[in-house]
């Protein structure tokens, strides 16, 4: 069997790529640690709610939202499915981060093995692909999604370059491509640009007839997030919008320098990993490209990797935003980090070096010495990024355990509220390195909050926000009614646990020097402790005297079935009552009468019934085609939340016994169902996509054997 492996030159370099990322991460076995962007569960448990927290049309996150770009969906399914077997979210990262890494550098690999006459070469550059600046800024930024798109970019690249016939089954096989690339969403519009200049270079290869796949199918694909767009429950402004933190109109002189000294954004922690000496180094690789590019004489292949060089460089500089594209800049935002561009164009510069068969030996030896001391100079950043102080993942949730059991314990409708407020935390058992003053390796988002199950308030404020702040107006005042509005009734303090590093990461000309209310040393959880009424559950957990139920009416008793969907029993019915519903107001939340059910059983101290948490009942798509009641009604409560009037009257329009049971003073009992209504054309999304892939899989099989059959 080995004997096979190792004749196999294929199956042997993926076992070689792998193996070697597997030492090189050996130390995320034991967690990545808390970086920047960097989330993931801390328990095997949390592993589901990676799916689940954004797997409908609206979602719980903060005080609730309409699902924005969600281009991951399959991706998290996937991940999530881990979370049955038990296996540590760490070690599944590290095995995910690893296979990701080999994937890229194994296809790069096969793109280019016959296209230079130096072997050592091509496998230099395998590594050079993932072990340069611009992926450390990646890692360093804690954008795991786009080690998986380039994995799959990869083998797109490979696909084009090598395998693709211009039939149906090769332009199927690019839609797939195109419909998965994007688990990081800029890679739609990168692999989307790819493909554009390769069929304008190979004309050839170009058939009108199957164009529409390269479109269709992706879309279908993606319609469980893409629903929330077409239903207008979400709009392409509020993406760009909810992206747009400034412009890159004066930084572009200083993005051509970045660029070619492989420094990239300023806003990453890059610079602090590398010295002045390194960025030299990666300058004269620049150096090296442009040199071969002007000796070297262009053929196709290579005029289709200079053309994607120049695109893909104008939008990192920027340079497409000065144009001032009405529709394309509402997308734009989304884009314009030259972060998300760089490991393109290092993938790139490679791919034209390798393709240069005429190379002199001279030049070749030229290009690997260069190579290998391109490749030394990152993997000492890499190793010493990886050996930095990282959590003790066992003890970490050691200390969560205890607000994992109010979760257990209550399974109501209700938010929490996390303090140190401010996202931007640095765990206190981890030991802070600094690099001129900047801390380096301890400071990211809260990961156990984020998928623990609970909904909770947003931490996570842009600077410009700060003032205008529910956690400011706490700090400032230690005033704790504002929460019962906000449907919270519960305060977690996880001051033991972690530390904000916020105030390091504010323009403070812009909000002025009022910081030292960030940190407030426990003050807000000594107000909290000192409330009349509070109950101290744990030592550091406070239950909050009252607080508004998420659903409210004299005569109501509700069941949660998911975010997105409440059954709604009313009992006793006789004049017109407000039902107030504590989510995000959105136009699109209705009311629907149902056929008379009996209430379901509530809590003694509660209005609630247990939830069912249900993706799907039978019967959720027929919403499509009903008609909401009490629709005028709907307006704002709380200056965020929805209300209506509900009025026992026009229920009574309907048939008496199947529709309400009427009582001996004369009230009615009636069920109703709230519900989003954009979630049926998501459920309508998630069969189409399913049977789009499964089509599409058929009909590449199927060409597969019967070309079989004819070759035979």
């Amino acid at each position: 069997m080995w004997l096979k492996i190792v004749k196999n030159r294929n199956i042997f370099m993926l076992i070689i790529f792998l193996l070697a990322y597997l030492l090189l991460f050996s130390s995320f076995r034991d967690g990545v640690g808390n970086y920047w962007d960097w989330s993931f569960p801390y328990f095997s448990d949390h592993l589901t709610n990676y799916f689940s927290n954004m797997s409908l049309s609206y979602i719980p996150d903060n005080l609730g939202n309409p699902l924005s770009y969600s281009s991951n969906y399959y991706f998290r399914y996937f991940i999530s499915l881990f979370g049955y077997f038990g296996l540590a979210p760490e070690m599944l990262q590290y095995l995910l981060l690893s296979a990701s890494a080999a994937l890229s550098s194994f296809y790069f690999y096969r793109t280019h093995k016959r296209d230079s006459g130096n072997n050592l070469l091509v496998v230099v550059a395998s590594f050079v692909l993932i072990i340069n600046p611009a992926v450390f800024y990646k890692f360093v930024g804690g954008h795991t999604y786009y080690m998986v798109s380039l994995a799959i970019l990869s083998g797109l690249y490979f696909y084009l370059m090598k395998n693709f016939r211009p039939n149906i089954k090769g332009y199927l096989a690019l839609s797939l491509f195109l419909a998965f690339v994007g688990v990081q969403i800029q890679f739609f519009v990168i692999a989307g640009i790819m493909m554009f200049i390769y069929f304008i270079l190979h004309k050839e290869k170009f058939r009108l007839i199957y164009l529409p796949l390269l479109l269709i199918v992706p879309i279908l694909i993606n319609l469980p997030w893409l629903s929330n767009f077409i239903s207008s429950a979400y709009t392409i402004s509020q993406v760009g919008g909810g992206a747009a933190f400034g412009s890159f109109k004066t930084l572009t002189e200083a993005t051509f320098r970045d660029v070619f000294y492989m420094s990239f954004s300023r806003a990453t922690l890059l610079q602090y990993f590398y010295s002045s000496a390194h960025f030299a180094i990666f300058a004269l690789f620049s150096v090296m490209f442009l040199v071969q590019l002007y000796l070297s004489k262009f053929n196709k292949n290579r005029l289709f990797i200079v053309a994607l060089v120049i695109i893909y460089f104008i939008l990192a500089t920027g340079l497409l935003q000065s144009l001032n594209i009405p529709y394309l800049n509402k997308i734009y935002p989304m884009i314009r980090e030259v972060g998300h561009f760089a490991p393109i164009l290092v993938f790139c510069m490679l791919s034209y070096l390798l393709q240069i068969k005429s190379m002199s030996k001279c030049n070749q030896i030229v290009i690997v010495f260069s190579l290998f001391v391109f490749l030394f100079t990152n993997l000492t950043a890499y190793w010493g990024y990886v050996k930095l102080p990282k959590p003790e993942y066992s003890l970490v949730r050691q200390n969560f355990e205890e607000f994992e059991d109010i979760k257990r314990n209550d399974t109501g409708s209700y938010r929490v509220l996390t303090y140190p407020f401010f996202n931007q935390y640095s765990l206190n058992n981890v030991k802070n390195v600094y690099a001129r003053g900047r801390l380096i390796n301890n400071s990211g988002w809260d990961s156990y909050i984020m998928y623990s199950g609970y909904e909770y308030i947003n931490q996570n404020i842009n600077s410009k926000d700060y003032y205008k702040s529910l956690q400011y107006r706490l700090l400032r005042d230690f005033q704790t009614k504002e929460l019962e509005e906000l449907n919270v009734k519960y305060v977690f303090d996880f001051s033991h646990i972690y530390q904000t590093n916020y105030e390091k990461y504010l323009e403070l000309s812009e909000i002025g020097y009022d910081v030292d209310i960030i940190k407030a040393n426990g003050d807000f959880i000594d107000s909290v402790a000192s409330y009349p009424g509070v109950i101290k559950i744990s030592e550091h957990i406070y239950q909050l005297p009252t607080s508004t139920p998420r659903l409210s009416h004299p005569n109501l008793t509700f069941q949660k079935i998911n975010p997105a969907k409440y059954k709604l029993h009313f009992k006793g019915v006789k004049d017109v009552k407000d039902l107030n519903f504590l989510q995000s107001y959105h136009s699109k939340w209705n009311l629907y009468l149902d056929n008379y059910q009996k209430p379901c059983l509530a809590a003694e101290s509660s209005k609630e019934c247990p939830p069912i948490n249900a993706f799907y009942q039978s019967g959720d798509i027929s919403y499509i085609n009903k008609e909401p009641l009490f629709d005028s009604t709907h307006s704002k409560k709380f200056n965020y939340a929805n209300s209506w009037s509900i009025d026992p009257n026009e229920i009574k329009k309907f048939a008496e016994g199947e529709y309400y049971k009427k009582n001996s003073d004369g009230s009615i009992d009636f069920t109703m169902t709230l519900y989003f209504a954009p979630q049926s054309y998501q459920y309508l999304g998630i069969i189409i996509s399913i049977l789009a892939v499964l089509v599409a899989a058929v009909i590449i099989v199927y060409s597969k054997i019967k070309l079989r059959e004819y070759e035979d």
